[in-house]
């Protein structure tokens, strides 16, 4: 009597495995980074985002926190107030808004989040930039395609 074949997994569900282990360890080195800059997750997520905005030459503002952290405009602003108070960001007025507020990280910041994406594996960052070009622009679609279909059906 011959054995049954292995029931194959749909490639939707393989995929799905693959990204929720990936999560699962940037979670954890986002947890050991966070405590190592002695901030709360929102806190770290939002100077995180910061960050970015900065990088990108895009101006962040408090209200902008609200959709990404999924806070309130309250939270959002006292979380902007810590990360001042620790000196990890400053608010300069909008000239064009003048009741609106730009956030940038500060240079204690940029050191910290270096420091702390030092202990990011060298072999990790390797494997990332052997990725081929094309391969990118797959995973980068299909991660695109799954995220508006995510946000036209988000409650």
């Amino acid at each position: 009597m011959s054995t049954p074949p292995e029931p194959q997994v749909p490639p939707g569900v393989a995929l799905l495995e693959a990204v929720n282990e990936l999560r699962a360890a940037e979670t954890l080195m986002s947890n050991r980074a966070r405590a190592r800059m002695h901030l709360r997750a929102p806190d770290y997520q939002a100077l995180q985002y910061i960050a970015a905005h900065d990088d990108a030459a895009e101006p962040a503002r408090v209200k902008d926190l609200v959709p990404v952290l999924g806070i309130t405009d309250a939270a959002a602003t006292i979380i902007a107030d810590r990360l001042e108070k620790r000196g990890l960001i400053t608010r300069t007025q909008d000239p064009i808004d003048r009741r609106s507020r730009f956030l940038a990280p500060t240079d204690a910041a940029r050191a910290e989040l270096a420091d702390v994406f030092g202990l990011f594996p060298r072999e990790v960052r390797d494997v990332l930039n052997d990725v081929d070009q094309n391969d990118i622009a797959t995973i980068r679609d299909l991660a695109d395609r799954v995220r508006e279909l995510l946000d036209r059906t988000a409650v």
